[in-house]
């Protein structure tokens, strides 16, 4: 489980702090009582009216926000029993989860192999493990040797390995590990060659990807306070990198770049391989970062800046004293830029792979004459191999429609690997070797079956403003295109995060039944480069809610589905646009699945990871900001009288990352608003933003959507809407 893109810190990683007050300036009164959300007793108390900006917003559930008050935990426990009798009674529920159990048995590839000292590591769950085995593969005896069992980690069994690397030559590997799957991590190391566990704890690693030292003795790091007084923004402003020596006390651990001490700025290590370059990249959010440079050879080297304070991304990575790096300066799209660390001075560096028109750079490997780019290319990947000097050579060729994807070099360098799957084919991992690059299935990975039995087309929807964007629609062969079917729409729309055609576990259950499933890319992702990003933040998000409607529009308008037939989900930002565009176009849809969701856009940054997305999202102490968080903010766009769809909300009980009060704010004004209405919320337990840690757990929580999809589809079909 190793991280492809440095900016997955930031989006991926959480702080949890005690519910308070905006910053915002606020004039506060009492509302009168809302109606009842719920049976207890404790529903009845008075909400709050709050002036910003010479607005008055109400928040009738303000009480709902304290997640340790007794009375938010038993609403809360109330809620999710009634959502569980209901979801277990529904009638498809046992037969889906009979085939999503099947699914589970199947091998599921956790990370790509990668090569260190000869042999090649990498995790994979085979049944009846519930998260997994990290393995050790020896090419040369072409054995396959279980490591550690991932079930196992801690007696109490609630410890998850969320992420791991292995050092250089393959003698050790740190496994970050959480409580529940949360996102406060410790590093805990294993020692390959004697089979057993180091000693060291290294706690303090919520934002942290720990990167080994050229000669295994230790790891660099990013440190960021656990005060639980301090949000998220603030802990980040006082990370700084250290250096943990293997078999000594991570307190007495090496300062390496003191904090930043610049609110919502993180500082993540890089080394190049020689051990030479420690760079430091201070991330602003999810649209710029610096480089800052330790030349190690030095004994009275100080850290120097490397790249200009522009509002751009870039990646590096070395080959001895040349850096090559991968920017959106100057290009939304991606180029790709060379620099001598010996004359580091901007102006020295020279472009060697310029920014296409038509394609957006999203990964890179290098190898030891090539490098390998990763591009998305009109919603679909492609990978280009260039020489080092950035001469094209050729494109990979994939096995079949699908993403190839997160493709990792290690030294010498001589080979890579890559995964490829498509929307009903797992992940698959295989080798590619210079000069050819022909793909070659891993050892030990199995032919996945044939994907024949399930069709994937592509179609465009346009938004108003002319925006065109692709729709990828999966069915299985059995199922005629031509005639209207229940259908899931899943989208995303934020933090540049790009969407892929790539495995979704799991909908094969859907399909089989005849369902439809569809995936729109929306502004707000990443997948046409940092303009397409931007023009779904702050002000223009109304663009992400226009591009997912657009498409809903267009899946009608083609007769894949019916108003009576459609159901959309999402999670996280997901979940908060799946509950904007309920309470935008109620009309459109029969059933809404919202998991993790945020939904109070007005108080976003209480608890979790909600003041680092400030530049996502916005400022609530900005008017024009604040009037488009309140404008598209789920919560407070609930209305009394409207036929809203069936809603599924579900969130998890330790979830560090959004705040689970959005969910119970959200659920208790869809009951104010419409008390007869079908609102569920389901919590999944000992899971944090993640959801279901476990491979029945997720069997579980899967039936559930799925179940709850078709009674929303079954129950709407014989109803005209308005």
């Amino acid at each position: 489980m190793r991280a492809s893109f440095v900016v997955a810190v930031l989006v991926s990683a959480a702080g949890a702090c005690s519910p308070h007050s905006n910053t915002s300036p606020a004039k506060v009164r009492l509302a009168a009582s809302p109606p009842a959300a719920s049976t207890t007793a404790a529903s009845t108390r008075p909400g709050v009216v709050e002036t910003f900006h010479g607005v008055s917003v109400a928040d009738p559930f303000r009480w709902l926000e304290d997640g340790n008050d007794p009375a938010v935990l038993d609403w809360a426990n109330s809620e999710d029993r009634k959502a569980r009798a209901v979801l277990e009674s529904m009638p498809e529920r046992a037969a889906l989860a009979g085939e999503l159990e099947k699914i589970s048995r199947n091998s599921e590839w956790l990370d790509l192999p990668i090569k260190k000292g000869g042999r090649y590591y990498y995790g994979r769950r085979d049944a009846p493990h519930e998260r997994g085995t990290f393995f050790e593969y020896d090419p040369a005896t072409k054995t396959e040797t279980p490591l550690v069992d991932l079930d196992r980690l801690d007696p109490n069994e609630q410890l998850i390995a969320m992420w791991w690397d292995v050092s250089r030559n393959g003698r050790y590997v740190v496994f970050l590990v959480s409580n529940k799957g949360g996102d406060a991590l410790e590093g805990r190391v294993f020692d390959i060659r004697a089979r057993a566990w180091l000693p060291d704890r290294v706690g303090n690693m919520r934002h942290s990807y720990p990167v080994w030292d050229e000669k295994e003795k230790g790891f660099y790091y990013t440190w960021s306070p656990n005060h639980l007084d301090l949000s998220p923004e603030k802990r980040s402003a006082q990370s700084r990198i250290q250096y943990h020596l293997l078999r000594t006390d991570p307190e007495a651990d090496t300062v390496i770049k003191e904090p930043h001490h610049q609110d919502g700025v993180l500082e993540v290590p890089g080394l190049s391989e020689d051990g030479r370059w420690l760079i430091a990249s201070s991330w602003h959010g999810t649209t710029k970062n610096t480089f800052t440079v330790l030349d190690r050879a030095s004994k009275q080297s100080t850290w120097k800046r490397l790249t200009p304070d522009r509002e751009a991304v870039y990646r590096g990575d070395h080959r001895g004293n040349l850096l090559y790096v991968m920017t959106t300066e100057d290009a939304p799209r991606g180029r790709m830029l060379l620099a001598d660390m010996l004359h580091p001075e901007r102006e020295r560096w020279r472009e060697i792979v310029r920014q296409r028109d038509d394609a957006t750079i999203t990964n890179y490997a290098l190898f030891e004459k090539y490098m390998a780019l990763e591009y998305f290319k009109g919603g679909e990947k492609e990978y280009a191999i260039h020489r080092l000097d950035g001469t094209y050579v050729r494109n990979l060729q994939a096995p079949g429609w699908g993403s190839l994807s997160g493709i990792v070099v290690a030294p010498p360098h001589s080979e890579g690997t890559l995964s490829f799957s498509n929307y009903a084919q797992p992940m698959t991992p295989y080798v590619v070797r210079p000069p050819n690059f022909t793909l070659e299935r891993f050892p030990v990975a199995k032919e996945q079956a044939s994907d024949t039995a399930y069709v994937t087309e592509k179609i465009l929807y346009t938004s108003p403003d002319g925006t065109r964007g692709p729709i990828f629609v999966v069915r299985a062969k059995t199922t005629p295109r031509n005639r209207p079917a229940p259908l899931i729409l899943h989208a995303y729309g934020a933090l540049g995060i790009s969407l892929e055609p790539g495995y979704r576990k799991g909908i094969e259950a859907w399909l089989d039944q005849g369902g439809v499933y569809a995936e729109a890319m929306i502004r707000g992702g990443g997948e046409f480069g940092e303009e397409w990003h931007r023009a779904g933040m702050k002000e223009k998000r109304a663009n992400v809610y226009a591009d997912f409607i657009a498409a809903s529009e267009q899946l009608i308008r083609e007769n894949w589905t019916t108003p009576s037939q459609f159901v959309i989900r999402g999670k996280s930002s997901g979940g908060l646009l799946t509950a904007m565009a309920m309470t935008e176009r109620p009309e459109l849809y029969a059933g809404v699945i919202s998991e993790v969701p945020i939904t109070d856009m007005v108080r976003y940054r209480i608890g979790g990871y909600g003041p680092l997305w400030i530049k996502e999202f916005g400022e609530p102490e900005n008017p024009s900001e604040f009037a488009a968080l309140l404008r598209y903010s789920p919560y407070h766009r609930v209305k009394s009288g409207v036929r809203y769809p069936w809603v599924l909300v579900m969130g998890s009980a330790d979830d560090d990352r959004v705040n689970p009060m959005h969910s119970r704010k959200f659920v208790a004004a869809l009951h104010a608003a419409a008390p007869s209405a079908t609102v569920l919320y389901r919590i999944e337990r000992d899971a944090a933003h993640g959801g279901a840690t476990t491979a029945t757990r997720w069997v579980q929580s899967e039936a559930a959507a799925y179940a709850f999809a078709r009674a929303a589809v079954s129950a709407h079909s014989s109803v005209a809407r308005p």
